[in-house]
């Protein structure tokens, strides 16, 4: 039995934005807030006043 791994291994992309509006302007919700599987990410709801 030979067993073979290439050194590359598969990574989740996370992505990020920027934001350049003044913190007090932005409102953040979590939306899986129901639903905590993956605990690697949070999405969240951006809201500008």
């Amino acid at each position: 039995l030979l067993c073979f791994r290439s050194g590359k291994r598969i990574k989740k992309t996370r992505r990020y934005d920027i934001i350049t509006t003044p913190a007090e302007r932005v409102e953040m919700a979590p939306l899986n807030e129901e639903d905590d599987e993956d605990e690697d990410s949070t999405v969240f709801d951006v809201k500008y006043r």
